[in-house]
């Protein structure tokens, strides 16, 4: 299924433990297109507890959908939402106050930002969630993309069977509202729905490759060593190259061929250099 394109967003503000999305709203509303990939590259290059870096990825789009409930896209019901976000603050933040979804803090920043040009604040929990099982389920493709067990992807997972439930039922909480489910294949193209969030539109991503059983590479750059599908970098939107390439970007591939002609040009000073006479 295509992905469809996220809300743009021209910034985010910082408050504390909080992250408001700049709207903008002198602009009209726009939306973009993801880069390919973006479950693989931004959601698994981001540490789960650096807030800098969580921001950061916020900067890509909406992380849920502002106007509905904050766990809407994640297997979790009401009562269990404050719990599991307590477990992952006191993991990530050890030592520091835990927010544990309390929506009068919410309100308070809000109120106190109600002047300036800025959406509805996120806490550094609610991001750090996302990218907890947007990795999880990621580690959980990779492993099958190359023939491995999948158990390892995910903490205290006991076998294999288990960890696929899991990660039906975060792929499925996720896609909910494109009508996609890992385990059935819908003969009719669901129609995608009115807004799209970073952390769904990954989530689909990551599905797709899934369906459609891609290669996964590792990066040649010495370097680097990335997984990924589609070299990027030379091409538009929908164009990027998927067999044939040994390096994620090709300025991976830049980088390793002018370390390789430096290490050829030292080789052949050397030689020189030792075939002088005395």
């Amino acid at each position: 299924m295509p992905v469809p394109p996220v809300l743009q967003i021209y910034g985010v503000e910082r408050d504390g433990r909080w992250f408001l999305p700049n709207l903008d709203r002198s602009r009209p509303m726009a939306l973009t297109h993801l880069p390919p990939e973006v479950y693989l590259r931004q959601f698994r290059d981001t540490p789960a507890g650096d807030r800098d870096a969580l921001a950061e990825l916020c900067k890509s789009g909406g992380i849920w959908l502002l106007r509905q409930q904050p766990y809407r896209d994640l297997p979790v019901k009401d009562d269990h939402w404050k719990a599991w976000l307590a477990r992952l603050e006191v993991t990530l933040w050890p030592g520091q106050p835990i927010w544990a979804g309390d929506e009068a803090e919410r309100e308070t920043i809000s109120a106190r930002h109600n002047n300036l040009d800025l959406g509805p604040p996120v806490h550094a929990a609610e991001v750090a969630v996302r990218v907890w099982a947007m990795q999880r389920t990621t580690d959980h493709l990779l492993a099958h993309l190359g023939g491995e067990p999948v158990t390892p992807a995910w903490p205290k997972c006991t076998d294999d069977l288990e960890a696929w439930r899991n990660f039906i039922e975060f792929t499925g909480a996720a896609l909910r509202d494109f009508h996609v489910r890992v385990e059935l294949e819908s003969i009719d193209r669901p129609e995608a729905p009115d807004e799209t969030s970073l952390y769904t539109a990954a989530m689909l991503q990551l599905v797709n490759d899934l369906a459609a059983n891609e290669t996964v590479h590792r990066c040649a750059n010495e370097t680097c060593g990335r997984p990924f599908v589609r070299q990027l970098g030379r091409s538009t939107y929908g164009g990027h190259r998927r067999s044939g390439t040994l390096y994620c970007t090709s300025t991976c591939a830049r980088a390793q061929y002018q370390r390789e002609k430096r290490r050829r040009d030292r080789a052949a000073r050397k030689k020189g250099s030792d075939g002088q006479a005395p």
